[in-house]
């Protein structure tokens, strides 16, 4: 199959496009840059096509070209601001509008002015759904949505433009509201990735925004297996969580970071919390696609400590980002 991927060199973006190389398929995509980032397998980096684009501006016609000879089955849109400290802590910022409102929107004129069809998969966000207070029930796919930051109300915007658009170009649509990944290749700004490298680099004392958290909390490789196989369907498949319905409490998180570092370290927690973040109910998920078992939380953390150790080993000295 060929699959188009926006965002393509990100950490969502860079672990799908591994999986669709390792099972053979063809893959092009664009990021802002059309630069590979470090830690990148080399069979991706020569397999893959990549391109620059600013999705937030119209395609080039050299662009547009390159996209309709392609003729893509499928279209992952996972581009876009994608940290929510960064969108706006009530209101949309300019960043998150141009990038996941008019984002969205130039992908899909994209594929309307290539008079294309693809099956359109579309990345959004558990952040449509109200945050919690207390703990609640795993939310469904039809339960309110009410986002609370500029984050979630960019995302549940561009829901909207993929809906009008699917109307017009009748092309299969597919909404992910993914809840929390992780893995190599994250943001160093992110929770896992930020808490390794405190310790990596010697910290006897971990710093964390707050410890009593809870996270419907999953590998990034198992997200990506389950985008993958909602891109490989035919059909769309409508709204669909992709979480794991499971918390994840941040001790548990620092527990693995012990197991995998072999180090002890304190931790001074800013917020006494509790915090909680909302659960994905996966029932239509479990109906749509075969899951495969999840990679241990163990696991996650390995590969983030193995990857940021590679990182330092090249750039030894404080890391910033």
């Amino acid at each position: 199959m060929r699959f188009f991927i926006t965002g393509i060199t990100g950490f969502v973006g860079s672990h799908l496009a591994d999986l669709f190389v390792r099972n053979g398929d063809e893959v092009r995509g664009t990021s802002q840059t059309g630069q590979w980032r470090s830690g990148i397998p080399v069979a991706t980096r020569k397999s893959v096509s990549l391109r620059s684009w600013d999705i937030s501006q119209q395609a080039s016609s050299d662009l547009l070209t390159w996209f309709a000879d392609y003729r893509p089955d499928a279209v992952i849109h996972l581009a876009g601001a994608s940290i929510p400290a960064d969108c706006g802590a009530i209101e949309p910022n300019d960043l998150a509008i141009r990038s996941n409102v008019e984002g969205t929107r130039s992908l899909l004129d994209l594929i309307e002015r290539a008079d294309l069809s693809p099956h359109f998969i579309h990345a959004s966000s558990c952040h449509v759904y109200p945050h919690p207070s207390r703990q609640t029930p795993p939310v469904r796919e039809t339960d309110e949505v009410a986002p609370a930051n500029g984050y979630g109300k960019t995302k549940l915007e561009s829901e909207r433009i993929c809906a009008a658009y699917q109307q017009r170009l009748k092309m299969p649509l597919t909404i992910v509201r993914g809840f929390q990944h992780t893995g190599a290749r994250q943001a160093a700004r992110m929770l896992l990735p930020e808490w390794t490298l405190q310790v990596m680099q010697g910290s006897e004392c971990l710093k964390v925004r707050c410890l009593n958290t809870q996270l419907d909390l999953m590998d990034v490789r198992d997200t990506v297996a389950i985008y993958a196989q909602l891109a490989m369907m035919a059909e769309g498949q409508g709204i669909v969580n992709v979480g794991c319905g499971v918390p994840t409490h941040g001790s548990e998180i620092a527990a693995a970071l012990r197991t995998v570092s072999g180090r002890e370290f304190t931790i001074e927690s800013d917020q006494p919390g509790p915090r909680f973040n909302p659960l994905a109910d996966t029932e239509r998920l479990c109906r749509i696609v075969r899951l495969e078992p999840r990679v241990g939380l163990v696991d996650t953390v390995q590969a983030t400590w193995e990857f940021w150790k590679k990182i330092l080993e090249k750039s030894p000295g404080p890391f910033r980002k």
